[in-house]
């Protein structure tokens, strides 16, 4: 049996420094090999404020699409899914306060919905 495969996504990249090192320590000292993890974000950078909602829609979508595409392809076992936004998008929840840490099925895939490192 392959070992499962863990997807980490977040809203936006994680910062180099404090939470990417400190995510990373925590998976690894959990029993995970840094093989089993892949590492991704829904939006290519940070917007301004983090205000998500207020890119054009067509950027959303398109980033979306995309990340969709790159899960598809990485074809993960759970999806550790870091923000509000990617909460949305991967298990089709709104509200992270309600669903942070919960283990949901969306679309034949495991989503651990988690607050954001940034």
């Amino acid at each position: 049996m392959s070992p499962r495969k863990l997807l980490v996504i977040s809203d936006w990249p994680l910062t180099v420094g404090w939470s990417a090192d400190f995510f990373e320590r925590t998976l690894l000292r959990e029993g995970l090999d840094s093989r089993q993890i892949t590492w991704d974000a829904i939006l290519t950078e940070r917007p301004p404020n983090g205000a998500i909602e207020r890119l054009p829609a067509s950027v959303r979508t398109e980033c979306d699409e995309a990340a969709v595409r790159r899960i598809s392809e990485a074809k993960p076992d759970v999806i550790l899914a870091l923000g509000e936004y990617c909460t949305r998008l991967l298990a089709g929840k709104s509200g992270i306060d309600k669903w942070q840490c919960s283990v949901l099925r969306h679309e034949g895939r495991t989503v651990i919905p988690c607050y954001g490192a940034d």
